[in-house]
């Protein structure tokens, strides 16, 4: 554990300090170029413009039920905007949600679920999830038989931590916001609340490539964040489907806001601290949005979405409007 001092970049994320044909100007420990990537792997993981749902749908990305049970006794973050939701009603295409969505107030510290690496960093202007991280993490970090790779997005602003740099389980990687672009603006997304969006993606091999807008894991899957900490096969989104409702409540090892683990020997935690004390809650949009979503309201008596108006029936859902959502999706089907 001492070697992993934060902070500094891994000796070993260092040694193939070479030149690639990604545009990158070194490599790190396992990092291939995306030639070396099979075209369906980079389909399902990396989300090409020409690349249809059905590759990502293949390698997991399909709603399996879990929930995340917390240790009694403490106020835990839990999830708004679920795994492999339907998303399509907000995107321009076909969509299911490659992730789960957790509430914060801006600036609650993301913390790492597990000592890795850092191999990915992405700028806001990369897409919906904005400004974003990507953690490797080997077998023996996580106790599990695959190489994890965990994506966190929305940060406030960029986390000071530098490709190749060695992470501790439970460090703070940098302040929550809502980083990221409208998909149909393509402008920063004022709307949206304050959240992380937390990914996972697996493989039986240590190799991955890097683009300009993703890691990608050589021949990867999609992972249900919440199946992660089951800690025992199946983690197959599709055998992890077929298991029964009380297999899918999951107990979550978190960390403490007073610096403890529960339990102490765990090797996972969850991406937010756990306290004993009510924790703050998150706003469901800017104070700007805020403000102009209020006086709508207002002024409209209900919320709801008027006229067929798929732009304001957009807008109404952003803002955690349920209704609106529901009316939006009968609107573009």
């Amino acid at each position: 554990m001492m070697a992993r001092k934060k902070g500094f970049v891994s000796a070993l994320a260092g040694l193939a300090m070479l030149a690639t044909g990604s545009g990158h100007a070194f490599a790190l420990d396992g990092e291939i170029a995306i030639e070396g990537i099979d075209q369906e792997t980079r389909c399902a993981i990396g989300f090409g413009k020409k690349c249809g749902i059905d590759y990502a749908v293949k390698r997991g990305l399909l709603a399996t039920g879990t929930r995340p049970v917390f240790p009694e006794g403490l106020f835990c973050r839990t999830i708004d905007d679920t795994w492999a939701m339907d998303y399509s009603f907000k995107r321009k295409r076909t969509s299911f949600h490659g992730g789960i969505d957790m509430p914060a107030p801006y600036a609650t510290p993301i913390i790492a679920v597990a000592d890795g690496v850092v191999v990915g960093k992405f700028p806001a202007t990369n897409g919906q999830r904005g400004i974003e991280i990507v953690l490797r993490h080997r077998p023996q970090d996580t106790g599990l038989p695959f190489w994890i790779y965990t994506q966190y997005a929305h940060f406030q602003e960029m986390p000071d931590l530098q490709l190749g740099q060695s992470i501790e389980k439970g460090q703070a990687l940098g302040p929550t916001g809502n980083s990221g672009t409208d998909s149909f603006t393509g402008a920063q997304n004022k709307r949206r609340r304050p959240a992380i969006h937390f990914a996972v993606t697996y493989a039986h091999r240590g190799d991955y490539a890097r683009t300009d807008q993703a890691v990608v894991p050589a021949e990867g899957n999609w992972m249900d964040p919440v199946a992660l900490y089951r800690r025992m096969a199946p983690f197959d989104s599709l055998a992890v489907k077929a298991m029964t409702a009380a297999e899918k409540e999951i107990p979550i090892p978190v960390k403490v806001d007073d610096g403890s683990f529960k339990p102490v020997t765990t090797k996972l935690v969850w991406p937010y601290e756990c306290s004993h004390r009510p924790l703050a809650q998150s706003p469901r949009n800017s104070d700007q949005k805020e403000r102009k979503s209020l006086h709508s309201k207002k002024s409209s008596g209900s919320g709801k979405c008027r006229d067929g108006n798929v732009d304001a029936c957009r807008e109404k859902c952003d803002d955690g409007n349920q209704r609106a959502c529901k009316s939006l999706k009968t609107l573009t089907q």
